[in-house]
């Protein structure tokens, strides 16, 4: 169990590549009060401690109200809206508002890409979600001031992304990638597969 919470980094793909490493992440609800997460290889062994009890209530409420998310339903190559703050382009998701999104279905080659004003705060509920991007992140967080994936109760989540990328400052480094804040949450499970950098 491990990314819960990566706070103030000016990379947040950074601070969460070791979970790439490993190949799959479960976010759950902790009963103790910290953490020890092992990851990396035999000649690599990091450990990372985490202390729950210094997370904010908002890190770890994974609750939302459905009457008011968008809904985003990813099939294919396409995707269908339901609400407000999201559109869809060359077969990406762009949310552009501060919301709550419930995504469900399956992307097999876009990214949801957030690009908001710096103040927004954007939650992504992944609700049965599969995204694959051949050549980028799959969830590509380019701009917000805080993002919140939720794994929602009971679900199967999946992650993929391209062996290449597109060079640049603020260019993804990462499957999950957050230039900003980014916390995990909730019970569901998350498989997260990187093929260029992690």
């Amino acid at each position: 169990m491990i990314g819960m919470y990566a706070k103030a980094l000016r990379r947040t793909a950074i601070a969460i590549a070791a979970l790439f490493l490993t190949g799959s992440i479960t976010a759950c609800s902790h009963a103790d009060s910290t953490s020890t997460t092992d990851t990396g290889s035999e000649s690599n062994n990091v450990q990372q401690e985490i202390n729950f009890n210094s997370l904010a209530e908002e890190d770890t409420d994974a609750t939302y109200d459905t009457d008011k998310v968008t809904k985003i339903t990813l099939n294919g190559t396409n995707a269908a809206i339901s609400g407000n703050g999201a559109s869809v382009s060359a077969g990406s998701v762009v949310i552009a508002s501060a919301g709550t999104y419930l995504l469900e279905g399956t992307l097999t080659n876009g990214q949801i890409l957030i690009l908001t004003d710096k103040t927004a705060t954007v939650r992504l509920i992944l609700n049965g979600t599969s995204i694959t991007s051949t050549n980028s992140a799959a969830i590509n967080g380019q701009q917000a001031v805080k993002i919140f994936v939720t794994l929602a109760d009971g679900t199967e989540n999946a992650l993929c992304d391209g062996t290449g990328y597109d060079s640049g400052e603020d260019a993804p480094s990462g499957t999950l990638y957050a230039n900003n804040d980014l916390t995990i949450n909730g019970t569901g499970s998350l498989t997260v597969t990187g093929n260029c950098n992690n």
